[in-house]
């Protein structure tokens, strides 16, 4: 692909992802600054008057007090918001713009511009290094191009171009009165395939420009200073003599240019359309349509040039080739201030974005340090209550082991006494000649069961009378039932006792 697509497809892009901003149409004239903004269909208009001498011939004489009625008009159309920029096509005083039109051969478009660039410099009336040149396409054969030209001084458009900004008014094309109502005939009024003449009269002069097929193809202004002259007024008889001679001229150009008659005159005279219609009719026989925007029926007439302007601002700004005398057309101009817009547009979601995460990681920081602080506080009780419970498990446990500890002193003790005990059980049974059998020891404290055998009865009494009669043998027991006579007459006994330690310590 090559740069220049790549940046063309870029630039479509930015303009899809960017809304689209509203430009207005913006009128400078000797007398007056008038604004229009469509807007739905319906226009917002307001106007001005300027201090008699702030723009003379076209020229700002006044710079302070043109900037100050430019503050004025930005406070009327968006009250308290005098740092917000508003985007106009901006419509030049008429006498500061020189227009022609050329032809060029029917060549290859991507050569076009070059070519017309070319003829521009050699018709142009101001040296070509002071003036900002500008061409549109009005008609097209397979021969050539009919192109129309326009020219204006470098200097003065761009005293104009600072003054605007400083007051925030954004341009994005600059134009002259003859375009812009152009643009309000051609929506209006459904032309004749002859040339038709505009007539506009304005404050500043008249303004005479001959139209065919829809394009202008030739303008011509006369300044009302011009026409006084030294004269403190101009009178009547001077007036319609100025008419006249004017016309006159324009159609002799006509029949010299386009080899036929006019189809019909377009008249725009606010305050004057009956005189002048039938100074017209009288002297040319030529068919007078008054100019009656009905779409916009409330709109002064007088801001009609304005109205022409805000219609070039409703065309899709990549799409408007038409005349602009400033330092860059107006498609590049509006790819400028898109980019700048889009890059504002982004920045300022990237901010909403970035706020907004900010928001939900904050308040997810708050609800999980709140959580912690709430799992904290149930630990804190559970190791509160397990603490009790530990408590206790730990006090029995200590009882448990002062228990286990006395009954070990005790076995211990007792453990001091079991020799004494075996020698003397042993002692007894060999002076009565008995065999010990089997003893049965469960503990100190338990009864022990004996089992032997005797040489005879008698031996068994003594045995166990001995058994009583020591300190160290209690609750001696020898149940008769359990002497039993064996083969050899002998016999064997089961007898049981219980040993008393205390009594030996």
């Amino acid at each position: 692909m090559k740069y220049k697509d790549f940046i063309k497809k870029t630039l479509n892009l930015l303009e899809r992802l960017s809304s689209p901003p509203k430009v207005g149409g913006l009128q400078i004239s000797n007398s007056a600054i008038r604004f229009v903004l469509i807007n739905k269909g319906k226009s917002q208009a307001t106007a001005l008057r300027l201090t008699p001498g702030t723009i003379k011939e076209g020229r700002v004489q006044d710079r302070n007090a043109f900037i100050t009625a430019l503050n004025n008009l930005h406070q009327i159309i968006i009250p308290d918001q005098l740092e917000k920029e508003i985007r106009v096509i901006v419509t030049l005083p008429a006498e500061l713009v020189y227009t022609k039109s050329f032809s060029v051969p029917n060549i290859d478009k991507k050569i076009l511009k070059e070519s017309a660039q070319l003829n521009l410099k050699m018709i142009s009336p101001i040296p070509v290094n002071n003036a900002y040149t500008s061409w549109q396409i009005i008609s097209e054969t397979n021969n050539s191009y009919e192109l129309l030209g326009a020219f204006a001084e470098k200097a003065i458009v761009n005293e104009f171009l600072d003054i605007l900004e400083e007051a925030k008014f954004f341009p994005m094309a600059f134009e002259f009165p003859a375009l812009a109502l152009t643009r309000v005939v051609n929506k209006t009024i459904t032309l004749k395939s002859k040339p038709v003449l505009v007539f506009h009269l304005s404050s500043d002069g008249l303004n005479l420009s001959i139209l065919k097929n829809g394009a202008l193809y030739f303008d011509y202004f006369r300044s009302w200073q011009s026409i006084q002259g030294d004269q403190r007024q101009i009178t009547k008889s001077a007036f319609e003599e100025v008419l006249i001679n004017e016309v006159q001229k324009v159609i002799n150009f006509n029949l010299s240019r386009f080899k036929e008659n006019l189809g019909q005159v377009i008249l725009s005279a606010p305050g004057f359309e009956n005189e002048v219609k039938t100074l017209l009719e009288n002297q040319f026989q030529l068919e007078i349509m008054p100019l009656q925007v009905r779409s916009f029926a409330s709109l002064d007439p007088q801001m009609l040039v304005a109205l022409g302007s805000a219609l070039r601002g409703l065309v899709e700004r990549s799409k408007d080739i038409l005349i602009s005398l400033s330092p860059i057309s107006s498609v590049e101009e509006f790819y400028r201030e898109q980019t700048i817009s889009f890059i504002r547009l982004w920045r300022n979601v990237f901010a909403s974005v970035f706020l907004l995460f900010l928001i939900i990681f904050s308040s997810f920081s708050l609800f999980l340090v709140n959580f912690s602080n709430k799992l904290q506080a149930q630990l804190d009780a559970f190791k509160s209550q397990a603490g009790v419970e530990e408590f206790i498990v730990l006090q029995e446990q200590a009882q448990e082991f002062n228990r286990l500890v006395g009954l070990i002193s005790e076995a211990r003790g007792a453990n001091l006494l079991w020799p004494d005990f075996f020698n003397r059980i042993q002692t007894l049974a060999d002076k009565y000649d008995i065999i010990l059998g089997r003893l049965s020891i469960v503990s100190a404290q338990a009864p022990i069961n004996l089992v032997g055998q005797a040489p005879s009865n008698t031996a068994v009494i003594k045995f166990k009378n001995t058994l009583a009669d020591e300190s160290l043998f209690v609750d001696v027991n020898l149940p008769l039932s359990s002497i039993t006579t064996l083969e050899d007459n002998s016999v064997s006994f089961s007898l049981s006792f219980s040993l008393n330690f205390e009594q030996n310590e």
